[in-house]
């Protein structure tokens, strides 16, 4: 009841800040395009679109909510984000109340930290496809906690809903698949190889993200035929971001990380919690250095993972010496 009531509160506190501003640009296009969608115009004929289409998928419903006039379209989209926030709010919360003893206390910290600045810290990435991918993404990484000391639970329908969540949120670009390919990595290091048929999780995760490429080879095929030639040639060609710059913002957001991982060792207090952040910290960097822009939203995903890091390390840390 109270991580309920805790998780509510800064929902409408995020709400507030969310409602003072206008959505970032991209936002606003994939709503409205996922609206245009809905209308019947076609791809490849009414409209044209660089962006995977996962991009337009998770906007269907704001569009939805749009398109029947329930709420304007920012409105359509600040009411779905935050049901997805709520929705992996309860998944994940869920599975860190099943960690080991030894470990609740940097369970906690997970929690409070992820709550804080999901809610209050999204700014003009709130919408963004790396918001998505946070919040889709977030119960897998609770669930790989469990998986890594061999806890089998929950049962298999919520493992497959956390796979295919997850599947979801981290194809929206490419670059994000590296951060599931690092844990699962590193759980078939730590467990074997026959592991990786007793996590349903992780097999339903591949399954989406394979029957999301076949959609479009089957559906769309003009989109890699032809979208994708015109993003190479025209957007990557000229947009490169200054690369003093991007190291700039990332040494903004990587502070956190670097206080938790001083707090971890000073403390001795390492845990499987600080290796699953530490791996999708990773892998979010990998995603931000290879896309190379220094965008605000590239960041963000590296800032929330840097973030629950100190979190997590700050109280394990506090549980020892107190």
């Amino acid at each position: 009841l109270v991580w309920a009531l805790a998780a509510i509160s800064l929902v409408f506190a995020g709400e507030y800040l969310q409602s003072r501003v206008h959505l970032n640009h991209d936002v606003s296009y994939f709503v409205h395009f996922a609206r245009w969608l809905l209308e019947g115009r076609e791809l490849g004929r009414d409209l044209l679109d660089m962006n995977l289409p996962m991009a337009w998928i998770v906007f269907m419903p704001s569009g939805l909510l749009a398109h029947l006039g329930v709420f304007s379209e920012p409105y359509a989209v600040r009411l779905v984000f935050w049901a997805y926030f709520l929705l992996s709010v309860f998944l994940s919360f869920r599975l860190l109340s099943r960690v080991a003893a030894e470990e609740r206390a940097a369970a906690q910290g997970w929690k409070i930290a992820f709550l804080v600045v999901a809610t209050l810290a999204p700014g003009f990435s709130f919408g963004q496809r790396e918001h998505v991918c946070l919040l889709f993404g977030m119960p897998y990484l609770a669930m790989a906690v469990l998986r890594a000391r061999g806890v089998e639970k929950p049962g298999t329908a919520e493992a497959i809903a956390i796979g295919v969540l997850a599947g979801l949120g981290f194809s929206v670009k490419p670059y994000f698949l590296v951060v599931p390919a690092l844990i699962e990595l590193w759980l078939l290091a730590s467990l074997g190889w026959k592991s990786l048929f007793k996590r349903p999780e992780s097999l339903a995760l591949a399954a989406t993200v394979v029957l999301y490429v076949v959609a479009i080879f089957a559906f769309i095929p003009d989109y890699l035929t032809y979208t994708l030639k015109l993003t190479r040639s025209i957007y990557w060609a000229y947009d490169a971001g200054d690369f003093g710059g991007v190291i700039e913002r990332y040494k903004d957001v990587v502070q956190s990380a670097l206080c938790g991982a001083l707090i971890a060792l000073l403390t001795r207090t390492w845990s499987r919690l600080h290796t699953v952040v530490a791996l999708a910290w990773l892998g979010y960097s990998i995603s931000y250095f290879v896309q190379a822009k220094g965008f605000v939203y590239h960041a963000y995903p590296v800032l929330v993972c840097s973030i629950v890091f100190l979190g997590v390390s700050f109280a394990a840390g506090m549980r020892k010496v107190f």
